[in-house]
């Protein structure tokens, strides 16, 4: 039988940079790491947004809008997907770590966008978050 553990914790940003202390995140571990991180953004303008994860490990990353995955990535670096449409959309980022092995790398996790209004990528700060109820008001 196996036992898991979980814990959960409200955050204002998915800006977790690589740290060599060997905790990831609010997870308090470095290894077998499973984040699920769900909000809303109000994307701004009908021009083109970019929307990018950034990881930096031996990871498995999703992100998803509106229940749709848009990327889907096991890479190290950067990996963006472009909105055409704006409005409100649920974001839903899943993060897997499972490489242990620290001589390669730490885990790191990171989620910004460029806007119509920006000249480069920038983190999603917590003002940028919505608070939305189950109905959608």
């Amino acid at each position: 039988m196996s036992s898991f553990s979980y814990k959960q914790s409200m955050v204002s940003s998915i800006d977790f940079p690589a740290a060599i202390d060997g905790l990831f995140a609010t997870s308090g571990t470095d290894s077998n790491i499973f984040l699920s991180f769900e909000g809303y953004l109000n994307f701004p303008s009908e021009n083109a947004t970019s929307i990018c994860l950034t990881s930096n490990s031996e990871s498995r990353s999703k992100l998803m809008l509106n229940e749709r995955r848009v990327i889907d990535s096991s890479m190290h670096g950067d990996e963006c997907h472009q909105l055409s449409s704006h409005g409100l959309k649920k974001v839903k980022v899943m993060y897997l770590e499972y490489q242990i092995d620290r001589n390669q790398s730490y885990p790191s996790l990171e989620l910004t966008w460029k806007t119509p209004f920006s000249s480069e990528l920038e983190h999603i700060g917590a003002s940028e978050w919505l608070k939305v109820s189950a109905e959608g008001k």
